[in-house]
C-alpha cells in the first residue's frame, strides 16, 4: 500500500487524466448554482467564468489528446461546445456580461441543460423579435435577430400599468439574442411590454 502510494505520489502530472465524464458533472454542477443563485449577479459572473475555464481545460486535453481513445475525445469536443454554449448562455440570459449575445445555437444547446421557460413576446411586429426566459423567480426579456443582418437596436418598454419605464441602445449581430430587461433588481416586476423599436444596419 505504501508503494503504491509512493508511485502515485511521483506519477507525472500528464498521466494523470480527466475523463469526459469529470468535465460532465462540471457543467451539471454549473447549471445547478446557477439556477439556484441566478439572482446574484457575482454568483452569475462567476459561474459564467468557470463554464469559460471548463472550455479551456478540454481544450488544452484535446491538444494532448494522445492519451483519450477515439471515442472519448468525440466526447471532449461535444462537452467543449457545451461549455461554451453554457459561458455564453450564463452571461447573456444571465445578464451578467453586457458583451454577451448567445447565438440561436448556443441558446439552444445551454437552454436543453438548464431548462429555461421560453415564450414569444412579439413576433414579426418589429424589425427584430422579443423572447422571454424564466429561470425559477427570474425572468429575462431579449431582443431575437432572425435576420441575415447586423443591427443597432433602439427599443422602449413599460410595464404593464405604465408606472415604469425603460429604454436602451444595443448591437445585435444576426441569429444572436441579448438581454433588455431583467427583474433582478425588482423581483415582482416580471412583465413588460415592448412598445417601440427601431433596427439601424451596421
Amino acid at each position: 500500500m505504501k508503494l503504491f502510494f509512493l508511485l502515485f505520489l511521483f506519477m507525472p502530472l500528464n498521466e494523470i487524466k480527466k475523463s469526459p465524464s469529470d468535465f460532465e458533472n462540471e457543467l451539471t454542477y454549473i447549471v445547478k448554482n446557477f439556477k439556484e443563485n441566478i439572482m446574484d449577479e457575482y454568483e452569475c459572473r462567476k459561474l459564467m467564468n468557470n463554464a469559460g475555464s471548463v472550455s479551456d481545460e478540454i481544450e488544452e486535453e484535446l491538444n494532448d489528446s494522445n492519451q483519450y481513445s477515439s471515442y472519448e475525445i468525440s466526447q471532449l469536443r461535444e462537452l467543449k461546445t457545451k461549455a461554451e454554449a453554457l459561458q455564453s448562455y450564463i452571461g447573456g440570459v444571465g445578464s451578467c456580461a453586457s458583451a454577451m449575445f448567445p447565438t440561436f445555437k448556443e441558446f439552444e444547446i445551454a437552454n436543453q441543460m438548464v431548462w429555461g421557460s421560453v415564450s414569444n413576446v412579439s413576433q414579426g411586429k418589429f424589425c427584430v423579435d422579443f423572447i422571454s426566459v424564466t429561470i425559477g423567480s427570474y425572468v429575462v426579456y431579449m431582443a431575437k435577430n432572425s435576420t441575415s443582418i447586423n443591427y443597432t437596436v433602439k427599443y422602449n418598454w413599460k410595464n404593464n400599468n405604465g408606472t415604469s419605464k425603460g429604454n436602451g441602445t444595443m448591437g445585435l449581430p444576426d441569429k444572436t439574442i441579448r438581454s433588455i430587461y431583467n427583474n433582478r433588481s425588482k423581483q415582482t416586476q416580471n412583465r413588460i411590454t415592448i412598445v417601440g423599436v427601431t433596427c439601424t444596419p451596421i
